[in-house]
């Protein structure tokens, strides 16, 4: 999944932010043989605390919010049978990672995104976050 955000902190630790991400799962992941693919754009609000430490070079991040999802799954072999789904949902992530420099971040996430029933899309992945001002 590539995700990317716009956060404006409110205090030293509580942020509100915008997110705007996408993916493409590839067929070797899914069990059923006749699902091909799943393809879905997400943009949601979230608001988000953060805990720092080691000096403010060390972070661990809980968000949750409201996203929107529109997601097409190709079903059968060749692209015969398609399903869309549009529906607001919510996501729920945890964050943590330290900044390798003044502006720069690396570290792991977990994301859960959930608009039928929880965990519709989980995400565990490497971040890079970066500072803009």
């Amino acid at each position: 999944m590539l995700t990317t955000e716009y956060a404006r902190f409110v205090s030293k630790s509580l942020s509100v932010s915008g997110r705007i991400g996408v993916f493409y799962s590839m067929p070797w992941f899914h069990m059923d043989d006749d699902f091909l693919s799943f393809a879905c754009l997400s943009a949601g609000a979230y608001v988000s605390h953060t805990a720092r430490f080691n000096e403010d070079r060390s972070f661990v991040r809980v968000s949750g919010g409201l996203s929107y999802f529109h997601s097409t799954s190709f079903i059968e072999p060749n692209f015969n049978q398609t399903e869309v789904i549009s529906k607001l949902g919510y996501g729920l992530s945890l964050e943590g990672g330290r900044f390798i420099s003044e502006r720069f971040a690396l570290g792991g996430l977990l994301q859960i995104y959930s608009y039928q029933i929880f965990g519709d899309i989980v995400v565990l992945g490497v971040n890079a976050r970066f500072r803009v001002n």
